[in-house]
């Protein structure tokens, strides 16, 4: 006899919960994979821009609060010039995200970015004001594909899993 007792079958209504937060949780982590694939090429596509020099002008960290709690942001904007023209820019790197670091983490990156500081920017060579200071940044987008496909094949497996029990389980019903 198999671990997996049959106490009743299960009607279709019955399946379409689990099935159904199984599958949301399936396409969810596909979803978290395709984004973390869009981040990459992201990233990619900046390594061939040039650069030039240019020289951070603001450098503060910005303290919110919201339902979430409170929640700090490093502003920072650098000051560079592209044949002639003057321009500003604020991103560091292709895809960035703003919430989720402490208060020491964004006061330390205040202080290894002061105002004045020279820094090489990268610009798109179509759009000059289009730039970031780092090319080489894949780690969200690594976290995101290795989180959702972890999510998928972890869900996909519990489905296999239970909708085989449940399949079991009837036929053992008769």
């Amino acid at each position: 006899m198999s671990s997996l007792e049959p106490v009743e079958k299960l009607s279709r209504k019955e399946l379409i919960g689990p099935v159904g937060i199984a599958g949301m949780l399936i396409l969810t982590g596909l979803g978290l994979v395709a984004g973390g694939i869009y981040e990459a090429v992201a990233v990619h596509r900046t390594g061939d821009w040039p650069s030039v020099e240019g020289v951070t002008t603001e450098s503060y960290m910005a303290e919110t609060q919201d339902g979430d709690g409170t929640h700090y942001d490093w502003i920072l904007k650098y000051a560079y010039s592209v044949a002639g023209c003057d321009l500003v820019g604020s991103r560091r790197f292709a895809c960035e995200r703003g919430r989720g670091w402490t208060r020491a983490a964004r006061a330390s990156n205040c202080r290894n970015h002061p105002v004045g500081l020279k820094v090489t920017v990268h610009y798109n060579p179509v759009d000059p004001e289009d730039c970031v200071l780092r090319t080489d940044d894949y780690g969200q987008a690594i976290e995101d594909m290795a989180i959702g496909l972890g999510m998928a094949l972890f869900c996909g497996l519990g489905l296999a899993v239970f909708l085989r029990a449940c399949m079991r389980s009837s036929s053992d019903l008769g």
